[in-house]
């Protein structure tokens, strides 16, 4: 976001939901307070509309994590539950560590 900030661009509704969408798939989601930030500039931008989409809930329940989610959820008055689709979710999570890749040959 900071370098499409710089380009003098601005975050939309896909963009904040395509990260947000990858943070639920990272292997070690970050803990510094990003997650929350986007589901609320999506909150501010959108309205609560953004609190009844149960995937993008489900999406944002697996990147905080069962805990953080509850008190996100507790703190701004989401009602809707999230959709986690399990089989999908299996398949859809990153697994490893990322390093590099040595050259062949």
């Amino acid at each position: 976001l900071a370098e499409l900030r710089q380009e003098g661009g601005r975050a939309d509704a896909d963009c904040l939901r395509a990260l947000l969408s990858a943070y639920a798939r990272t292997p070690c989601p970050p803990q510094d307070g990003r997650i929350e930030a986007c589901f609320l500039k999506m909150r501010s931008l959108y309205g609560t509309a953004v609190d009844a989409d149960g995937e993008l809930l489900g999406d944002l329940r697996r990147a905080l994590g069962k805990d953080r989610y509850g008190r996100l959820a507790a703190s701004v008055g989401l009602s809707a539950a999230p959709v986690i689709h399990r089989r999908s979710h299996a398949k859809s999570r990153v697994v490893g560590r990322l390093g590099e890749i040595p050259a062949s040959g």
